[in-house]
């Protein structure tokens, strides 16, 4: 749960993000379901750049290959 941040208001941060982006305000009762991930930055990072020009599976399967490859605690660069 701590991942999909289950114990954040949406609603709250949908509608403070409205009041500052009008195009979000327009879009957000579309988007409902939609999470904001507590996901480690990096692989964050990677998931974006394996997300060109690909679709969710392709991009799940590319990063299990990476973490079968480097382990589940991979070591990060440094920043």
């Amino acid at each position: 749960s701590d991942y999909f941040r289950a114990d954040v208001s949406f609603a709250d941060l949908y509608e403070a993000w409205g009041a500052a982006d009008a195009r979000l305000a327009a879009v957000a009762p579309a988007v409902a379901g939609v999470r904001v991930l507590r996901q480690d930055p990096f692989e964050c990072l990677i998931s974006f750049i394996c997300s060109s020009n690909n679709n969710i599976a392709r991009i799940s399967l590319m990063l299990g290959k990476l973490r079968g490859a480097l382990g589940e605690d991979a070591p990060l660069p440094p920043l």
